[in-house]
């Protein structure tokens, strides 16, 4: 199955799921046959682009083209909370756990981390809260703090190696805030040329 094709299998079929649709069900709705959705879903076969309308459209997606530059925004819009099947509402609070979580690791990280290090993972831990993540950053952000279990004495390049992460998935997470495509421009202008 190629590759640009495994995301856009993986989104029909969590949509069909998220509806609790079988693929005999969806079959009827899209006019296209159960056993060709086992296959398109099974990575059998290559999706067709009329397949692939109607089974959107049984779904309640809507395909589109988006300039590569604007990627990131859709990214944004869609996991704070326009796509019905990525639950964003409920991976933005694993998300915030999982910030909230190195907020509490601190006062057990002092007797290992350099001073600087904890100050910028601190500062580090309250931008992430105001930024929108979600299940995969909430897993990032697990993932570095597996080391800092309370029963494991603390190391200091541990922490290092968690402040330079975590401030990787800041940046990224700010990167993809919606930012105009372009220069702002005025709704209307007046012309000067008017009074002529």
């Amino acid at each position: 199955m190629p590759y640009a094709g495994e995301h856009v299998i993986a989104a029909l079929k969590a949509a069909r799921n998220d509806k609790k649709l079988s693929q005999r069900d969806l079959s009827k709705q899209a006019g296209v046959p159960q056993s060709h959705i086992s296959k398109i879903e099974g990575g059998e076969v290559d999706l067709q682009l009329s397949s692939l309308i109607g089974l959107a459209r049984a779904l309640d997606l809507e395909l589109m083209l988006v300039p590569r530059r604007l990627i990131p925004a859709v990214q944004t819009i869609m996991r704070s909370g326009a796509s019905q099947f990525s639950r964003p509402a409920e991976n933005f609070q694993l998300y915030l756990k999982a910030v909230r979580r190195i907020r509490t690791l601190l006062p057990h990280l002092q007797s290992a981390g350099d001073k600087k290090d904890l100050e910028r993972l601190e500062r580090t831990a309250a931008e992430l809260e105001n930024l929108q993540g979600g299940a995969t950053e909430a897993e990032k952000i697990r993932s570095l703090l597996r080391p800092f279990r309370k029963h494991a004495p603390p190391m200091a390049p541990d922490i290092k190696h968690a402040v330079q992460e975590l401030q990787e998935l800041r940046n990224h997470l700010a990167r993809t805030v919606l930012k105009p495509a372009g220069p702002v421009r005025p709704a209307y202008t007046l012309d000067e040329d008017d009074d002529a």
